[in-house]
């Protein structure tokens, strides 16, 4: 049917163009029809009534989103049109009982409504294996609206959820090709640089986001994360301090900062991180991976040993991961 999932809300929008104008004159036709010929057909009128209350809830009447409408919203309006389609069949089929119709007429129409439903069916059908599951949908909306950058970015955070890092950055720049400055874009982008490796392009990302976003949390805590990945501990620590000033009880934001103060040998503000940390959240692994961490470096065997017991109960995998350090050596 060439349906698509999502319709984008354009960056410029004006009633003189084609796919506001069209529409806009053939709803203002039907309405004055309905409402014209109320008396004489009033179930045109309930009809054209029952679809726009059950279309004015979910269709949004102060707009908020990028999506200027979705396909789904019609599935309830719809059902009036299904009574239309049934009114006329059994006036159908009372014409041809009072002989107002021929048989071989009525049996005509009889034929062309089963077909008709047999391709609603099969229809059906095909818009059930479009939604099967993320990858189809999104693919799907593409091919129906190619300049989609939210359907792009979608396919992109899909595929960046699937390892296809390579893949799911060319959908984010694709979006930035579309929708220059993207905040969203840039953000996945940044993330996307860093779990491959490219940390100058992830923080190149990271930072242009931030100018626009500068107290949002989660990537002020991206861009340490990966500034610490690329060794510049002390770099890490501004975006950290202002993660924590904005939200402070972000975990992880304390948690890299008690690995940057770490990094620097920095242990008494490390060691403050971690347990403020652990007192946000007590059962973060990674905290306490941290925490273990720090007292070995300082010689603070036992302490280190606790942290690592404690570790060994929350995550098994991190604690193996460490454990080498606590094995003794002659």
């Amino acid at each position: 049917m060439g349906l698509s999932p999502l319709y984008e809300l354009p960056l410029r929008v004006s009633l003189l163009d084609r796919q506001f104008l069209l529409p806009a004159f053939g709803v203002t036709a039907i309405t004055a029809a309905a409402v014209a010929l109320r008396k004489r057909w009033p179930a045109g009128f309930a009809v054209g009534a029952y679809y726009v209350i059950t279309l004015g809830p979910v269709i949004g009447i102060v707009h908020s989103g990028y999506q200027l409408t979705n396909d789904r919203y019609s599935y309830l309006p719809g059902f009036a049109f299904a009574l239309v389609v049934g009114a006329v069949a059994g006036a159908v089929v009372r014409a041809g009982a009072a002989g107002r119709l021929r048989p071989p007429f009525v049996r005509a129409l009889a034929g062309l409504g089963v077909l008709w439903l047999c391709g609603l069916a099969y229809l059906s059908a095909q818009q059930i294996q479009i939604w099967r599951d993320t990858d189809s949908l999104w693919r799907y909306a593409l091919e129906s609206e190619p300049n989609c950058a939210l359907c792009h970015g979608n396919l992109g955070v899909y595929l960046s959820t699937q390892g296809n890092l390579g893949l799911a950055k060319a959908e984010f720049h694709r979006v930035l090709e579309l929708r220059p400055g993207e905040p969203r874009a840039l953000q996945h982008l940044g993330h996307t640089y860093a779990l491959l490796g490219d940390f100058p392009r992830a923080v190149q990302y990271l930072e242009l986001y931030l100018k626009r976003y500068p107290n949002d949390a989660d990537p002020l805590n991206n861009l340490a994360a990966t500034l610490l990945t690329a060794r510049r501990p002390r770099e890490a620590l501004a975006p950290l301090q202002r993660a924590m000033r904005v939200k402070p009880g972000h975990v992880l934001a304390h948690v890299n900062a008690g690995f940057a103060y770490a990094d620097l040998r920095e242990y008494p503000e490390a060691l403050s991180m971690f347990r403020q940390a652990i007192a946000l959240k007590y059962d973060t692994p990674v905290a306490w991976a941290g925490l273990a961490r720090v007292h070995f470096e300082q010689g603070e065997t036992d302490a280190a040993r606790t942290a690592w017991g404690i570790l060994g109960m929350l995550d098994t995998k991190q604690a193996a991961a460490i454990a080498p350090a606590f094995i003794p050596t002659w």
